[in-house]
């Protein structure tokens, strides 16, 4: 019967046939054959699995063995066994998950990414189950004849059966290529930059542990609707949240001997119908270590190709286009060297960030001092430098005291400087309370204060820097030079105007000038317990571009509206004077070291202030800051 089929569907190509080609063809057909009298067979497999009681709410509980192992039968998957076949050289396994209509998105993979896989010693195989209507059964089979890549298990293609494509992988992983060190799994709308991932693997190879790595998505509760495709009961999982889990989204890591713990646990435990969450469920049962890593992204960056060259994944690829656009630009070696920051090494969201929501809500100004740098008739005053002194409203005492010392002279040899303090509120609602109509009535007395709509905080820092620029930018735009600096410092003024009228009189210090105490390759903290956490997500890359500590810098104001309009497109990381370096970079402005900037303490010694521009000591009350002016005018003192 079978051979008689085969001659109707053609008999001039078999005749040429080898007998092995011939009975590979024949067993094609009755596979064929197989799959059209059977077509419900995948359909009641899934039923199996993940049928519903009478009242048609509770899933079955129990992932049982045999039904797992049936619709684990792969279909059309011994050309891929060769693949791993006594290779020693296979350092992992990418599983690529996909759905079988997707053939244009599999194809661009194969000539971008995934072939640059294979340079990176990878297996790359595609994962897939069968379609409601079978309509794709036969282009699948053909589609594998050819680049024999293709893992199709006997279940429906669609979101409840995820967990059964990725344990599947697992299972076809730990028979068929069990010498692999990682198992990489991914979504074929995602792009994958093989040589961070494989600088990853590279890393974590020496450590022969039991892990899941990816981007930890965290508090997400069950969905308790039996309609949601998401819908999770509580006989399966019981819990309000489920544990910290790798988002397949953003794809994931796992090490061989971590997939094969789960993959054991697997058998025994509660299906869950969503994959990466039942990863993480047996990876809490079996103590396989779960890492968060923010290089594995969910951001949609095909717009950004500068972005692509510290990150492992990105999504949005839904087409093949898409996919070869951007192949086509990180496959050239010479296009990373046009991007921006590439000495640093810090790469930014170009073009997906608008901060102006933000600043026009936190900008809102409870106090302002709107004619800091006007004459008695209302115009612009000849200010040369003005002073921006980061406070916060309780620190009423500090600001009296430094107006009585390093602050009390608006005229120093010859120059106008005007001293402005920058405050957001404070956090606790009582203390907020507390300290409005102090500061109003501060306000009302010296004029030198700006109170903006934000909570104090150190990650607020940050606002309070572009909020200076703003600020600076459209009411004392007269002022030649801007000081931003810290209520715990001390600085000496005198010294600071000489050293800048001795640079403009050699034609510098004109225009483009930033000065402080500089930092160079200031490393960018990846540990999340930090205060200065900076994630992937907000900045790529290993250093900061250089910048002035901020205690203490000076800008010239020909680019303070310009570094405004940046900070405007800028990501806010939580550290300001980074923020402040990353603006002048993109201004093109290039910092200036000078010793005088002891941000990081100094001696309160007399003769050593004199030799000063600003101090950052421990003047954490308005007594040391006493204390060292007293130091700093001791007429007695020698030096």
């Amino acid at each position: 019967m079978i051979l008689r089929n085969a001659i109707k569907k053609g008999v001039g190509a078999i005749v040429s046939f080898t007998v092995l080609q011939f009975l590979l063809f024949v067993f094609y057909l009755e596979e064929n054959k197989e799959s059209r009298l059977s077509r419900n067979f995948p359909i009641e497999i899934e039923e199996t699995i993940l049928s519903k009681s009478e009242n048609n709410v509770e899933p079955n509980l129990l992932l049982n063995i045999k039904v797992l192992k049936d619709v684990m039968l792969t279909r059309k998957l011994d050309q891929g066994v060769s693949i791993c076949h006594g290779s020693k050289s296979v350092l992992g396994i990418t599983f690529i998950n996909s759905s079988p209509k997707n053939v244009d998105l599999r194809n661009a993979i194969r000539r971008s990414w995934g072939k640059h896989g294979k340079l990176k010693r990878m297996v790359t195989l595609f994962i897939l189950g069968r379609d409601a209507n079978f309509q794709y059964d036969e282009s699948v089979s053909m589609e594998n004849e050819k680049h024999g890549d293709l893992l199709q298990g006997r279940f429906e293609d669609n979101f409840r059966t995820s967990s059964l494509k990725v344990f599947m992988a697992l299972k076809w992983a730990q028979t068929f290529c069990p010498k692999a060190k990682f198992i990489f799994m991914v979504n074929d709308q995602n792009f994958v930059n093989y040589d961070v991932l494989f600088a990853i693997f590279v890393k974590k190879k020496e450590k022969e542990s039991t892990f899941v790595s990816g981007n930890i998505i965290t508090n997400r509760a069950p969905i308790r609707e039996p309609n949601s495709k998401y819908y999770i009961s509580r006989k399966q999982f019981g819990r309000k949240y489920f544990p910290p889990f790798c988002t397949l989204d953003s794809g994931i890591i796992l090490s061989t001997n971590g997939a094969n713990i789960i993959l054991k646990e697997a058998f025994n435990s509660t299906f869950i119908p969503i994959a990466d969450v039942f990863i993480s469920i047996l990876a809490e049962k079996t103590g396989v270590t779960v890492i968060n890593d923010k290089r594995f992204t969910l951001r949609n960056l095909n717009h950004d190709t500068c972005l692509f060259r510290n990150i492992v994944t990105a999504r949005g690829f839904d087409t093949s286009l898409l996919t070869a656009k951007l192949w086509a630009n990180v496959s050239n070696p010479e296009f990373f060297k046009k991007c921006k920051h590439s000495e640093v090494d810090l790469i930014m969201q170009t073009n997906s960030v608008s901060n102006a929501d933000l600043f026009d809500r936190g900008f809102y100004l409870l106090v302002n001092s709107p004619d800091l740098c006007k004459n008695d008739q209302g115009k612009p005053d000849d200010i040369f430098m003005v002073v921006l002194i980061s406070t916060l409203p309780m620190h009423v005492g500090k600001r009296d005291i430094i107006r009585k010392t390093w602050a009390k002279s608006h005229n120093v040899i010859g120059m106008a400087i005007r001293f402005l303090f920058v405050m957001g509120r404070q956090l606790k609602k009582n203390e907020d309370e507390q300290y409005k109509s102090i500061v109003k009535n501060e306000q009302i007395r010296y004029g030198d204060i700006i109170q903006a709509d934000f909570i104090e905080s150190f990650h607020n820092l940050t606002l309070k820097v572009a909020l200076g620029l703003k600020w600076v930018s459209e009411n004392c735009q007269n002022a030649e030079y801007m000081f931003k600096g810290d209520d715990d410092i001390f600085v000496n003024f005198e010294n600071i105007i000489s050293y800048i009228l001795n640079l403009r009189a050699k034609g510098r210090a004109l225009e483009k000038f930033y000065m402080g105490s500089l930092l160079r390759r200031s490393p960018i903290v990846r540990r999340e317990y930090s205060k200065y956490y900076v994630s992937h997500k907000e900045y790529s890359g290993k250093y900061f571009p250089p910048y002035c500590s901020g205690g203490g810098y000076i800008l010239s104001s020909d680019v303070i509206h310009g570094m405004y309009l940046k900070a405007l497109q800028t990501p806010l990381i939580p550290i300001d004077d980074a923020f402040q370096g990353i603006l002048a970079e993109e201004e093109g402005v290039i910092p200036m070291h000078h010793d005088g900037f002891k941000n990081w303490g100094g001696s309160s010694d007399k003769c050593d202030l004199l030799n000063s521009m600003v101090v950052h000591g421990p003047y954490k009350s308005p007594v040391g800051i006493f204390k060292v002016w007293t130091n700093f005018t001791d007429a007695s003192v020698k030096c």
